[in-house]
């Protein structure tokens, strides 16, 4: 309710405001620690990555523009996954987090970041307030981006959360770890025909994050 407050008179206040030149980032000035957020950046064509608290080495992302001049955007999840919605003032950015399930994230070090993979995929609430900042921010930020496209004979911790989540949905009969296997790929395919998606054997950070929200429902549907 108090989000909806708060949001509400922005959005009154926004239809006076003129806009500037949109600044090429956005950041988080201090930390949250009321929802654990660590740093939260926007570049200016839609790139979303934040940390958490406890996790500097580990950086959730997502993607959510603006289009042309508009000054709200929203991004939203299949199946309920949450959404994100962004409302741009001259000076600063509202980020409104709700519910938003992000798989994506980057490790610095297996070594020691192995617990933050292993988990389940992040779920962000909140609102926070970010404002201009330094490109350079938003590209460092981008820089721990990881891209991810995994097949056989790959070796990496997502690989046993994705597992794990074919296994809750009859797709993987093996026990979850870190080898992308053959059995590994034919889960995948399974998951993908059924769902609608190119059956390739492959799974990526989009894969990834379906196939979590589906798992959460127990594959019982939306």
């Amino acid at each position: 309710m108090r989000n909806t407050i708060i949001l509400s008179s922005f959005f009154a206040a926004s239809a006076t405001l003129g806009l500037a030149q949109e600044p090429a980032c956005y950041a988080l000035e201090t930390p949250s620690e009321t929802h654990g957020v660590n740093t939260l950046t926007l570049s200016d064509d839609g790139e979303v990555n934040y940390t958490l608290i406890g996790s500097p080495y580990v950086t959730y992302e997502f993607s959510c523009a603006f289009f042309d001049d508009n000054t709200v955007a929203y991004c939203s999840v299949d199946c309920d996954g949450g959404a994100l919605t962004l409302i741009r003032f001259p000076e600063t950015v509202l980020a409104d987090f709700s519910h938003l399930r992000v798989e994506s994230a980057r490790i610095e070090s297996i070594a020691t970041q192995i617990g933050a993979m292993e988990a389940d995929g992040e779920v962000i609430s909140g609102l926070f307030q970010l404002t201009p900042a330094a490109a350079t921010v938003c590209k460092a930020a981008a820089n721990q981006r990881q891209p991810l496209l995994l097949e056989p004979g790959d070796l990496y911790p997502a690989v046993e959360r994705l597992e794990r989540y074919l296994f809750e949905g009859g797709y993987f009969n093996d026990v979850a770890d870190w080898y992308y296997t053959e059995e590994t790929a034919q889960a995948v395919r399974a998951f993908q025909a059924e769902y609608g998606d190119p059956v390739t054997g492959l799974a990526d950070w989009a894969l990834l994050q379906k196939i979590g929200i589906y798992a959460s429902y127990s594959f019982g549907g939306c």
